[in-house]
């Protein structure tokens, strides 16, 4: 994402009046460095001068791994391309990178057309194979480093000049202040930071008189996961007051969800089959706690949206006939300043026994009024995927 249009346009000293593309690179590059950096403690792949997460074959197959801002998909695999292919942009890290590479792995790493895609030394894995979509960029920045050829062929001709000036860069270019610009919070998910709570469970029961929404029981018995800007895992939420809570109580037969979502600008327009497209909550669950999977035979899904005329949405995607009638919606309200909602699940039929499950809530902000579209999760670790964890039992 930062090298392609870098690998052929020179973006250097200028600007459209809305961003410094290369300054902008430079910065995802340390990032991307730093990001390893700080958990090299959980994986042996990376270190200051062993980093690179980038789309590229892993030891599960092709994944598009990532790091900060935005949602880090990673599981120790590092592409000696992506620091390759950074060279332009932090010349002196991406160099020790690469001697790095050659002289700690070369004997693996190194073959006909020089780096392989990858490697993860978690799981004792090379990649046998280069991958030109990946070796093609790395190739041509490293030229671009060494004499500009790439850069000054491409924007000599016409129709770049023309097209970079259609674009907004024709005119003075203008130094952005940092400080001016807006922080956007982004989650970051680590296997060492994995959040773990536990459900109070009531032996004896609960009833329905109970869970009502302003039951005494969401207070004193029950634990509480709240959604903030340090949950947003992808997109931007415009909306100020916009939040999303889910208290969890139980009893022998059941685990509880009270959930209670402030949003003034509710969307319901997508049908229920994606309705996860409008406002919406999700709760996923990992009842093995062996990693989530989208097609796992012990993995769900649970979705509520605010349908039209002040109705509630709620579905089980994963396997709704399995699910049918093992999930109920005991209260809803939607109003002007948001949702609410009271859920019973069935423990035995969602496998939620007294060992931790992998359990995370998710949320949904789309508004009509701002430009918000954001998704915030709990922990929703990529591409594995670890979820946080949820335990049931006696007392709170």
């Amino acid at each position: 994402t930062h090298q392609f249009s870098h690998v052929f346009i020179d973006f250097r000293g200028k600007s459209d009046g809305y961003a410094d593309y290369f300054l902008n690179s430079v910065e995802a590059t340390l990032a991307n460095r730093r990001f390893c950096m700080d958990n090299s403690k959980l994986f042996k792949s990376y270190g200051k001068n062993s980093w690179g997460l980038t789309a590229s074959i892993g030891p599960d197959g092709y994944n598009a791994y990532g790091a900060p801002p935005g949602p880090a998909s990673h599981d120790g695999t590092v592409a000696p391309s992506a620091a390759a292919a950074s060279i332009v942009f932090t010349p002196k890290l991406s160099i020790a990178a690469l001697r790095h590479f050659y002289g700690t792995h070369g004997g693996k790493l190194w073959g006909r057309y020089g780096f392989s895609d990858s490697f993860n030394l978690d799981r004792n894995f090379f990649a046998e194979d280069a991958y030109a979509i990946n070796q093609g960029p790395a190739l041509l920045m490293l030229e671009n480093f060494r004499s500009g050829l790439i850069w000054k062929l491409f924007m000599s001709r016409p129709e770049t000049l023309k097209g970079m000036k259609a674009a907004g860069f024709g005119g003075k270019y203008v130094k952005l202040n940092r400080k001016e610009l807006p922080f956007l919070p982004s989650a970051v998910y680590s296997l060492d930071k994995r959040p773990s709570i536990k459900a109070p469970e009531k032996p004896e029961g609960l009833s329905a008189g109970e869970l009502g929404p302003g039951s005494r029981v969401w207070k004193k018995n029950s634990v509480k996961i709240k959604l903030s800007g340090k949950h947003i895992s992808s997109g931007r939420n415009m909306q100020p007051g916009y939040g999303a809570e889910t208290f969890l109580t139980a009893d022998t037969a059941r685990l509880y969800a009270k959930i209670e979502v402030k949003d003034s600008d509710i969307v319901s327009k997508s049908p229920d089959a994606v309705m996860y497209n409008d406002d919406s909550i999700e709760i996923y669950i990992d009842s093995l706690n062996n990693k989530f999977a989208w097609d796992g035979a012990d993995d769900y899904q649970i979705i509520l949206s605010p349908g039209s005329g002040g109705t509630m949405r709620m579905l089980e995607m994963l396997h709704p006939a399995e699910t049918a009638g093992k999930l109920e919606l005991l209260d809803y309200k939607v109003g002007d300043d948001g949702y609410s909602a009271v859920i019973s699940i069935d423990r035995a039929a969602f496998g939620i026994g007294k060992s931790a499950i992998g359990f995370s809530v998710a949320a949904h902000n789309i508004d009509s009024r701002k430009p918000s579209d954001a998704k915030y999760n709990w922990f929703f670790l990529t591409p594995a995927v670890y979820l946080g964890e949820l335990s049931v039992g006696e007392g709170k």
